[in-house]
C-alpha cells in the first residue's frame, strides 16, 4: 500500500497541466573531471595549509603575558569595585547613624523647651530680684557697624 502511494504521488507530480509547463527537474550529468578537479582542490588546500607559517615560541609567550596581563587587571578592577561598594555601604551606615542621633537631639531639644516655664522666669525676676519691665524709652538699640559679633565685657560707645 505505501509503494502504491508514492507511485501515485510521483505519477501526479510529473503531470503539470497549462502552457507555463516547467521542465522537469533530471538528475545532473555525471562529470568525472569537476569531481577530479574538486579532490586537486581540497589536496592543494591540505598543502597550503601545511606550509602556512606557525606561531613561534615568541609568539606563544607573547599572547600568554597578555592574557595573564589583562587577567590581572580585571582582578584588580574587581577590588576597586568591591570596596567601593563597601565604602558606599558605610557611608549610609554612618548617614543612618547622623539621622537617628539628629532625631534625638532635636527630642531632647524639645524636651528642654518644654520644662521652661517663662511666667516662673517673669515671677521670680520681679519678685526676688527686684526687676521691673523696661518702658518704651529706656531701650536703646544698638547697631555694631564693625562686625556681626559683639563681644560681651567690651564699653557701648557714646552716641
Amino acid at each position: 500500500m505505501d509503494k502504491r502511494k508514492s507511485y501515485y504521488r510521483d505519477y501526479t507530480s510529473q503531470y503539470i497541466s497549462g502552457n507555463a509547463a516547467r521542465k522537469l527537474q533530471t538528475a545532473p550529468d555525471y562529470d568525472d573531471n569537476k569531481r577530479k578537479e574538486k579532490v586537486e582542490t581540497q589536496r592543494r588546500t591540505y598543502r597550503n595549509v601545511d606550509d602556512a607559517p606557525r606561531m613561534g615560541i615568541k609568539m606563544v609567550l607573547f599572547l600568554a603575558a597578555a592574557v595573564t596581563v589583562s587577567i590581572l587587571l580585571c582582578i584588580n578592577y574587581l577590588k576597586v569595585q568591591m570596596g567601593i561598594t563597601e565604602a558606599k555601604s558605610q557611608i549610609m551606615e554612618l548617614k543612618s547613624a547622623v539621622s537617628v542621633v539628629f532625631d534625638q537631639n532635636n527630642a531632647m531639644e524639645y524636651d528642654i523647651d518644654s520644662f521652661i516655664d517663662v511666667d516662673y522666669i517673669i515671677k521670680v525676676a520681679k519678685e526676688e530680684l527686684g526687676m521691673v519691665v523696661p518702658n518704651k524709652g529706656q531701650i536703646v538699640p544698638y547697631q555694631n557697624s564693625r562686625s556681626e559679633y559683639m563681644s560681651q565685657y567690651s564699653d557701648i560707645p557714646v552716641k
